[in-house]
């Protein structure tokens, strides 16, 4: 990666997290940090009997408290739907948790 392309990333990305913000009432000096990263992974679809076996409450439990994992992958079906549960689920948890 360039030195040029995060840049190019951050001031394309910029406008759309101060709107984004306001939406949700925020101050963006209230914002400590935000990071950039990319990747690309393959994707998952669960077998017969991922469910039953509790796979999904294990790829979704935190990791000490700080790091969730919260998108489609963890219950191994890629929808948009399956980030938007999670994100559900998991913002309640995480906006206790960091106070």
């Amino acid at each position: 990666m360039q030195d040029e392309d995060w840049r190019a990333y951050a001031t394309r990305a910029a406008p759309q997290l101060h709107a984004m913000l306001a939406l949700l009432g925020i101050a963006p000096a209230s914002v400590q940090q935000v990071r950039i990263a990319r990747w690309g992974h393959a994707m998952p679809f669960a077998r017969p009997g991922t469910y039953s076996s509790g796979l999904p409450n294990e790829l979704r439990r935190p990791l000490g408290e700080r790091l969730w994992f919260v998108n489609q992958d963890n219950w191994l079906l890629p929808a948009v739907e399956n980030a938007l549960s999670e994100a559900l689920w998991a913002a309640p948890q995480i906006d206790s948790t960091l106070g």
